[in-house]
């Protein structure tokens, strides 16, 4: 967007500790403005997404978080999960953070989490979307048999939520960025979960959502929820965090 207003070129340690030091200097209580921007921001987020009657693919990062147990393991997936849990899940110290990208992005995040739990043998949380969740489904064979604590929670929006975000969708026409990034599909998640022994459920609600996340595993809870909604979803958030945040300083 040749928005560039200043372009620094040099060893990225340095400069954050540049930074840092003029910071620390700068008049006019910097670092309390940033600290009250920081506290409107978080009681919003917590205030919209608490107790969702209809369950927001925000609402599900933050509560999955809350739901977990100390110490627990948690598995994040790419493209909306990780995006979700950072920002807008509550604190997160309590848990062992865990990522895998993948060649793809989105291959193997179910056995990732399947070998996290059971070398751990620690309860262990896995949020992931549905085109991922079906990439590597087949990590879920055999763990019903096993001591696996493994909480899966899977977000079923019917396709690639991430790209309804990006500029494609508005500059694509409806058909085209369906089947190019949409990538809509019309699988059974409840039974295919189940048909590797699996129990698995649908959560609607935030108080659904915590339930089963607070049972031992290995189980899957499934959240269906709206590409377009979650766009509005998310838009509406960051509008209530912008005015809170004009609001404290």
């Amino acid at each position: 967007d040749r928005r560039v207003s200043l372009h620094v070129v040099g060893n990225s340690d340095a400069i954050c500790a540049d930074i840092m030091r003029v910071a620390s200097r700068a008049e006019g209580g910097w670092n309390e403005r940033w600290q009250r921007a920081e506290a409107a921001a978080r009681q919003v987020v917590a205030q919209t997404l608490a107790d969702e009657a209809v369950l927001s693919e925000p609402g599900v990062a933050r509560t999955l978080v809350a739901a977990l147990p100390a110490n627990a393991n948690l598995v994040v997936s790419s493209s909306m999960p990780i995006r979700d849990v950072e920002w807008y899940a509550g604190a997160c110290d309590h848990l062992v953070m865990h990522s895998n990208r993948g060649v793809n992005g989105i291959d193997g995040v179910v056995s990732t989490a399947v070998g996290i739990a059971a070398a751990s043998q620690a309860p262990t949380g896995l949020l992931i979307g549905d085109i991922a969740f079906m990439h590597d489904i087949n990590g879920l064979l055999g763990i019903a048999e096993r001591s696996v604590d493994l909480r899966v929670v899977v977000v079923d929006n019917r396709g690639g939520g991430i790209f309804s975000f990006l500029p494609q969708r508005a500059t694509l026409g409806s058909d085209t960025f369906e089947r190019l990034f949409g990538t809509p599909h019309r699988a059974d998640l409840v039974g295919l979960a189940t048909a590797h022994g699996v129990a698995t459920q649908v959560a609607a609600s935030s108080q659904q959502l915590h339930d089963a996340v607070q049972l031992a595993g290995p189980h899957v809870t499934v959240v269906r929820t709206n590409r377009d909604h979650n766009v509005a979803q998310h838009d509406e958030v960051h509008q209530a965090i912008i005015a809170a945040v004009n609001a404290s300083l």
